[in-house]
């Protein structure tokens, strides 16, 4: 952006507290357990504040006792997380609703708008911990919304990147509500889209991951470096270089250099513009990645 965030039953054993089943990287005696645990029936309830999202959908397809079909010919693990997403849903359109339009299709719609972010634009600005580029195959391949409610519970768990969807969710619907509500209303409306803009840019600065900074200056000299360097580190960045390939015409932007923050939140956050040597400074993210966040922090308070 350039500018001038041990269960109860005895029958389970505390090993299992906050456990992950994920993929083949759980302990095969644990799955066991959980599989054949007394615990299960009838108090199989105390094991599922320990499962994500994605455990619970693997719990569903492993374990014939947890894959039983009920009078609504939902499974108990689909019931569980049915009874997760439903309070976070209502909590996320409690402002929508307060503006007007369909009441009975907001969750719907909701859902819809959710996944289509995290499929498209989500899993370029949300990779996996420790990487730069979007996984492969996508957590969230293209197709038309969520398959089961135990995919939206994993979903609704996947930090910064979840907290993002809902929040673009939320803001678009709000849009929508705005053009057919009645006039008194409308003041709600901004106010519930202002808190929205709010959330999603909270979410923004939540992205996990090293960010760079450009640093654009009008000079280049061995003490000039010097300064930036120290201006860097009393920042929480590191890595200071000049940039020896950049050639400007542009008085304020005659030489630039890059360091590196240890999250996009302490980059925004760094006092650069308040040394007298900075001319400009921008964030340094991977193409239409920046971009993006370049103008979904448009407005915010910061540092730069």
């Amino acid at each position: 952006m350039a500018r001038t965030n041990q269960a109860s039953g005895g029958a389970l054993s505390g090993d299992l507290s906050g456990i992950r089943l994920d993929g083949a990287a759980a302990e095969p005696e644990v799955l066991t357990q959980i599989i054949i645990s007394n615990a299960l029936f009838p108090s199989r309830r105390a094991l599922m504040p320990l499962l994500d999202g994605r455990s619970l959908a693997r719990l569903n397809a492993c374990a014939r006792a947890f894959g039983k079909r009920d009078e609504t010919g939902r499974s108990f693990c689909e019931n569980v997380a049915r009874e997760r997403v439903l309070p976070l849903m209502r909590a996320h359109l409690g402002g929508v609703r307060s503006i007007g339009g369909n009441a009975e299709r907001l969750n719907q719609n909701f859902l819809t708008r959710c996944y289509e972010y995290l499929a498209q634009e989500g899993e370029l600005l949300f990779p996996p911990e420790g990487r730069t580029t979007p996984r492969w195959p996508p957590r969230w391949p293209q197709r038309r919304g969520f398959a089961t409610a135990l995919h939206a519970c994993d979903a609704f768990e996947a930090g910064p990147a979840a907290a993002w969807a809902a929040a673009s969710a939320v803001l678009q619907l709000a849009v929508e509500a705005m053009r057919t509500c009645p006039p008194e209303n409308r003041p709600r409306g901004d106010e519930v889209r202002a808190d929205a803009l709010r959330a999603r840019r909270d979410a923004i600065l939540a992205r996990r991951g090293l960010c760079g900074v450009i640093i654009y200056t009008r000079t280049n000299t061995p003490a000039d470096g010097a300064a930036l360097s120290a201006l860097v580190e009393s920042q929480g960045g590191s890595s200071w270089a000049w940039d020896r390939t950049w050639d400007s015409q542009a008085p304020s932007r005659r030489y630039r250099g890059r360091a590196t923050f240890p999250s996009l939140r302490r980059a925004f956050e760094a006092r650069l513009l308040s040394c007298e040597l900075v001319q400009q400074v921008e964030l340094a993210l991977p193409g239409s990645v920046g971009e993006s966040v370049q103008r979904q922090l448009e407005g915010l308070d910061g540092a730069f």
